[in-house]
């Protein structure tokens, strides 16, 4: 990967910061004006075009038309990921009341399943997948798995999937149940923290135009779930990323104190 120098990985992680929240093609003068505003050395609209074009000849940044602004390409939103993301902080009170939830859901599978996985469309405003296995070493020998998919509706909020083919085509390879649990199953034994593939990252084509956001949590010595985010490249990943770490961490935490408290008679 090429080196870039300090200038230039300020104006792309901008230009990312700017996309993700507008989903407009960010020009030279929104970052010149962002720039002005936030720092005490500020760049040229003549310095500002010059390095965004230097990142689009080495592929971080493309534009949809001639005369438009920039949008990040994959490349650009994985250096973000990997150099410029930092992460918000996630509410104490607000996981407080999770583990709750998810503490008094656990003795019924398919109502902890559900729960958790309204819970985490619920907090990030992205499609949720929760995949529920049995004790097998890998999802591809066990004999039950069992998917959870909430927020479907959240994917046709984003311009990204108004084209509803794309959405159903989504749709339909979730549905067939052990191949979508087969590729979460790998994901989660090659990355076994977080794990996010942008756009061609995803070896499914399918998945292709989205960010996937996936983890493994431990439910009890006999169960463990796959946790996964589906949405558009532009995803508010300082957001999404934080809050799918400590929905695992509250999840394993609040199966423990369950296991560990009598059932009531």
């Amino acid at each position: 990967m090429e080196t870039l120098s300090l200038r230039q990985q300020t104006i792309l992680n901008r230009v990312v910061e700017l996309y993700i929240e507008t989903a407009q093609p960010v020009g030279s003068r929104a970052i010149t004006v962002l720039f002005r505003d936030l720092y005490a050395d500020s760049y040229s609209p003549a310095t500002v075009r010059y390095e965004m074009g230097q990142l689009e000849s080495v592929g971080y940044l493309t534009h949809p038309h001639i005369s438009a602004g920039r949008v990040p390409t994959d490349k650009g939103y994985r250096f973000y990921l990997d150099h410029g993301l930092k992460g918000e902080t996630v509410s104490q009170e607000v996981f407080g009341e999770v583990g709750r939830e998810i503490s008094n859901a656990a003795r019924e599978e398919q109502i902890l399943g559900e729960t958790i996985s309204t819970i985490l469309a619920a907090l990030t405003s992205q499609m949720s997948v929760v995949a529920i296995s049995d004790s097998a070493p890998s999802l591809l020998t066990s004999a039950l798995i069992r998917l959870y998919l909430k927020g479907t509706h959240r994917l046709l909020e984003y311009p990204e999937f108004h084209d509803v083919r794309k959405v159903r085509g989504l749709l339909s390879h979730i549905d067939e149940t052990t191949a979508f649990a087969r590729w979460l199953d790998e994901r989660c034994m090659e990355s076994p923290g977080i794990s996010v593939t942008i756009g061609n990252e995803n070896k499914l084509s399918v998945f292709q135009d989205c960010t996937v956001i996936s983890a493994s949590c431990r439910m009890s010595n006999r169960r463990r779930a796959m946790l996964a985010l589906i949405g558009p490249r532009r995803m508010r990943y300082a957001r999404t990323i934080p809050l799918i770490n400590r929905l695992r961490e509250t999840i394993e935490q609040a199966l423990e104190r369950v296991l560990r408290s009598p059932v009531d008679a």
